[in-house]
């Protein structure tokens, strides 16, 4: 049973030492030793719908990396951007398409515009595929397996499609759903929310599997590493990490900070990530706004986006991942596990397929500030935290590792090449 101490009791600035078959943080997967010969041969061509750098994106350059280790010859395709910026210093392979930011739209003239961009991209697309004899696609969004369209079509080109969305599926989302599974050979959820989502939007999950995120181990800070120096005062710190967008909750998370402040007067709050589009900067105006209404601008701090992410994740008492809605698998969420921080979470898309409620993390209903702060105190008052964030980082550490998904997404592979069975058009 939960015992809470109704103090906040400092944590050691130290990682959980975490016994594990598998890694050691801060090193080499061992497991990546195991590879003796290489389990596919072919050019894959990794396709981005967005060039700046979130949770979908994150995934698609971990197994690109990860891939080369099993054979693979991967290429990274999306708008300019930070995606493109990482794929080229980690040594991949490397091609840009002309779609700034398509998006699923309602809007009459914005959909005239973005079919038209659309259709210099696929011909963009079908383009590289021939330049660089291209054997197999890996799409990471709906958007980006029809910029493959024309590829699959003439080429006879097997696709991959990755579901990284969860609920709800709204109209237009459906419809580009079907349209991008009706073209894949194979299709990887990277939870069940996955299966539930094409089962919604009537789309042929037939030939679907989950895969589940990873977490490439050998990223995470070494033992001992110092927290980033603006991270003072004794805290709690609680942070939360992303893209700013509505749909990751920060306003809940600000609403429940309220109460987290009023028991805990020496909490700091800590908000990472960019602002990558005008969406995201309107957002963050929005609630920087609202942390100033509700009198906690001084405890709240908007850091922005950050390349030492990991260092900062370290540093917090407790991570937040704060979704209402669209999240399937959350990275930050794993990464937080995997480095022993305690994580609270809503009960969105497939994370409770990874924390179990009080034994692993904590779990609490989306879009509910006073759950939220409840959670959130709980977590900072139990006197098993410790406990909690080395069980965290074992169940990381044995089920979710970008190894691990890795070697099945090489399995799909080898099945679509094989198969090159496709839904009728």
């Amino acid at each position: 049973m939960q015992r809470e101490d109704p103090r906040f009791v400092p944590r050691q600035r130290q990682v959980i030492d975490v016994t594990s078959p598998f890694t050691t943080l801060g090193k080499v997967d061992p497991e990546q030793r195991d590879i003796r010969e290489p389990l596919f041969h072919g050019r894959v061509l990794h396709v981005a719908r967005v060039g700046y750098l979130g949770g979908a994106e994150r995934v698609l350059l971990t197994i690109a990396e990860c891939s080369r280790r099993f054979g693979a010859e991967p290429v990274v395709v999306s708008p300019p951007g930070e995606v493109q910026d990482l794929a080229r210093r980690a040594g991949l392979g490397t091609a840009m398409i002309s779609a700034a930011h398509l998006r699923v739209t309602s809007n009459p003239l914005l959909l005239v515009r973005y079919l038209l961009e659309l259709r210099t991209v696929q011909k963009e697309i079908l383009g590289i595929c021939k330049s660089r004899q291209i054997d197999l696609i890996h799409a990471h969004h709906p958007l980006s397996a029809l910029y493959c369209r024309d590829a699959v079509r003439h080429l006879d080109i097997p696709l991959v499609l990755h579901i990284h969305e969860g609920l709800p599926a709204k109209s237009l989302y459906s419809r580009a759903l079907r349209q991008a599974s009706a073209l894949a050979t194979r299709i990887v959820c990277v939870s069940s929310v996955g299966n539930e989502l094409l089962r919604v939007a009537g789309a042929d999950g037939s030939r679907a599997q989950v895969i589940p995120n990873g977490v490439d181990l050998s990223q995470l800070p070494p033992a001992g590493e110092a927290a980033p120096p603006e991270i003072t005062g004794q805290g709690p710190h609680v942070g939360v990490f992303g893209v700013l967008e509505r749909r990751k909750g920060h306003h809940v998370l600000l609403q429940s900070a309220v109460s987290i402040l009023s028991q805990m007067p020496d909490a700091q709050i800590w908000v990472v990530g960019g602002t990558p589009s005008p969406h995201s900067a309107k957002f963050r105006s929005e609630i920087e706004t609202t942390a100033q209404a509700l009198g906690i601008a001084r405890q709240v701090h908007f850091v922005g986006h950050r390349n030492d992410v990991y260092r900062w994740m370290k540093a917090m008492d407790v991570v937040v991942s704060s979704s209402i809605h669209h999240e399937s698998l959350s990275m930050v969420a794993l990464e937080a596990m995997a480095m022993g921080r305690v994580v609270v979470a809503t009960r969105v898309g497939g994370i409770a397929e990874a924390i179990e409620d009080g034994v692993s993390g904590f779990l609490v209903p989306p879009d509910d500030p006073e759950a939220l702060s409840a959670g959130i105190i709980r977590a900072l008052r139990s006197t098993d935290r410790e406990k909690i964030g080395a069980e965290a980082a074992r169940k990381i550490h044995a089920r979710y590792t970008a190894t691990a998904q890795c070697r099945a997404v090489i399995d799909v592979y080898r099945g679509a090449l094989a198969g090159k069975t496709r839904a009728a058009s």
